[in-house]
């Protein structure tokens, strides 16, 4: 487990969002490693889409999200999306994401991942969105 979740392929990436809550809530707080620090959208935006924009193709099979937990549990429903070549693949959804969602996924290979929340509670408070690879895993069906 250590040696799957040692090296984080989005560290380097460039972090954008549909909206911005304020200076101190910005997109790139999701790449910090500090569950005290973390991206908000504008007030208002129940709604949001979060996007890393990785320096090369990258392949990863793993997903971490987290979301602020001190201020709450907020995402209700959300999909991870990821663009290889020219087209758009839902690679993973879900109903909540908590102090810390794991996602496993086929393995792809892209250079823009997107995390869209289609619905919460009040307005999304995401900590960590963060990529591995696990040499180790069997692919998905």
């Amino acid at each position: 487990i250590d040696s799957i979740f040692s090296i984080n392929l989005a560290s380097n990436a460039t972090a954008t969002s549909s909206s911005i809550r304020g200076e101190p809530f910005l997109p790139s707080n999701v790449l910090d490693d500090d569950i005290s620090t973390y991206w908000a959208p504008a007030e208002g935006h129940i709604k949001a889409k979060l996007r890393l924009k990785l320096r090369w193709p990258t392949a990863f099979n793993v997903v971490k999200l987290q979301e602020a937990i001190g201020m709450g549990q907020r995402v209700v429903r959300y999909s991870v999306k990821v663009r290889e070549g020219r087209k758009w693949h839902e690679i993973s959804n879900g109903t909540t994401i908590g102090y810390k969602k794991l996602e496993r996924c086929r393995m792809v290979r892209g250079k823009e991942v997107e995390l869209v929340i289609h619905e919460a509670r009040a307005i999304p408070l995401i900590a960590s969105f963060a990529l591995y690879l696990d040499l180790n895993s069997h692919p998905l069906l």
